[in-house]
């Protein structure tokens, strides 16, 4: 799981993960068992726990980032075994080593420590967030259990709202909008994000590539319930929309008349010139 706090990031990324008996089956010199604290077990006591067919599988598979998680594989893989805190909490660890990208250089940078100094150097040299290009780029393992966020680039324009984006606050968890519209980045970017990428999909699918105006049209319906250019989205911000189309496979032919390309697949090509065409533009 992720400890999330504030920070120039919006969200300092701690993983924890639970690996089942790192240490064996056995602990204090083999005096008890890891994973009930029977004492003195003999091996065919643990042997009842399916200690080697655990052992034998990669690492990956035997750790959890989710207590829970740790919980059902013991139940599962480890004949209703129960979580054991004298014992298993040792098995708990805190991954620094994470992977990400530095967004005002590009550096790749290998570790949190890392991560930490590299832009403290930055904001020495007087950078703010609002030089901000792109995304952190985790990696996917990583990626996958990042809650309660925003992109690095909407920090400024967050931070100049009436009611700023706060990891630790729990009115700005990602929810669905209800049906008076919601305009916060902090509670409907992620909403807004998968609806309009089924969006994209859905028209790709049926041989058209959805313009600039199209996805931002269909946006402000998603927040609004209806499209009046009045009301403005995170798809009128020409970073996120940017950003949005990198994510769903669109790349940008003619940003006069925000015509779009899908990437995704051999007919992008036809597809293009069918929305060329379709917009009195062919």
């Amino acid at each position: 799981m992720f400890l999330v706090f504030g920070t120039s990031d919006q969200a300092l990324l701690l993983l924890r993960s639970n690996r089942c008996t790192p240490h064996g089956p056995t602990q204090n010199g083999g005096a008890s068992c890891a994973f009930c604290g029977h004492q003195q077990p003999d091996s065919q006591h643990l042997e009842s726990h399916n200690y080697m067919f655990c052992a034998e599988q990669p690492a990956q598979e035997r750790t959890f980032y989710r207590k829970d998680h740790l919980s059902q594989h013991l139940r599962l893989a480890h004949n209703e075994c129960k979580f054991h805190a004298p014992t298993m909490e040792s098995w708990i660890s805190f991954d620094h080593e994470i992977q990400s990208r530095c967004g005002f250089c590009d550096a790749r940078l290998m570790s949190w420590t890392e991560r930490v100094e590299h832009l403290a150097a930055h904001f020495k040299q007087a950078k703010t967030m609002d030089d901000w290009v792109g995304e952190h780029e985790f990696e996917p393992y990583v990626e996958q259990f990042v809650q309660n966020s925003i992109p690095p680039w909407l920090i400024v324009m967050e931070k100049n709202t009436l009611d700023p984006f706060s990891a630790s606050n729990a009115s700005h968890v990602t929810q669905a909008p209800n049906q008076s519209g919601l305009t916060s980045t902090t509670i409907c970017i992620q909403y807004l994000e998968e609806k309009l990428g089924s969006f994209v999909k859905t028209q790709v699918s049926q041989g058209h590539v959805p313009t600039d105006k199209e996805i931002q049209s269909h946006a402000r319906v998603l927040v609004y319930e209806y499209d009046d250019p009045w009301n403005q989205t995170e798809a009128d911000l020409p970073r996120w929309l940017d950003q949005f189309k990198k994510k769903v496979g669109l790349i940008t032919v003619s940003a006069t008349h925000g015509l779009n390309a899908y990437i995704g697949d051999d007919g992008r090509l036809e597809r293009y010139k069918s929305s060329r065409i379709s917009d009195g533009l062919g």
